[in-house]
């Protein structure tokens, strides 16, 4: 725990240095609410004494990915689409007018990002099929702690179809959409 006597022993940059590295090296991952308060008050006294940024934040600071509401649209796209970073697609399924991925991936230190790529045609087939292509950006997070999160897209713009989900990574799902119909809702 860094004292304030230790603080003020110590210079503004070698403080600002030691927790810098720390925090990069991942040695500091918790810290407990007298050590926060602690740690806002040097930071607020340093920042106010020298009208420095404090660039160190510790994972209190953090924000929680597991909380974040999941807003993914679908990309209707013609053009060429990334590959995107690795992850695994588990199960999906249909639930009302939406289409739910679960999916895993390393990470844990950054929000990561999800699109769903569809080039906006339906295959003549019957019944007609979408190929939907899932896609990670990891936004260069090198955590490796394991997430799992449940991806939600609003589908209720296709037409009833079976949807073809892929990822660069050879994973693949296959859903059958039909539409629910205006009076399912009533039962």
């Amino acid at each position: 725990m860094l004292s304030f006597s230790l603080a003020r022993l110590l210079s503004i940059s070698t403080i600002v240095s030691v927790l810098t590295v720390c925090q990069n090296a991942g040695a500091i991952t918790r810290i407990g609410n007298a050590q926060s308060i602690q740690e806002h008050t040097i930071r607020e006294n340093l920042q106010a004494a020298r009208g420095i940024t404090f660039p160190y934040q510790n994972s209190s600071h953090q924000p929680d990915i597991s909380k974040r509401p999941t807003q993914n649209i679908i990309i209707i796209t013609t053009g060429s689409i990334p590959k995107g970073d690795s992850f695994s697609l588990s199960n999906s399924r249909i639930v009302g007018k939406q289409l739910e991925i679960d999916v895993s991936y390393s990470g844990g230190c950054r929000q990561h990002d999800f699109n769903l790529y569809w080039n906006g045609a339906y295959q003549e087939s019957f019944p007609p099929q979408v190929r939907m292509k899932l896609v990670h950006d990891a936004k260069k997070d090198t955590c490796e702690r394991l997430i799992t999160e449940t991806l939600v897209f609003d589908i209720q713009s296709l037409q009833p179809s079976i949807i073809r989900l892929t990822t660069s990574f050879g994973d693949s799902k296959s859903i059958d959409y039909t539409k629910p119909s205006k009076f399912s809702s009533l039962r």
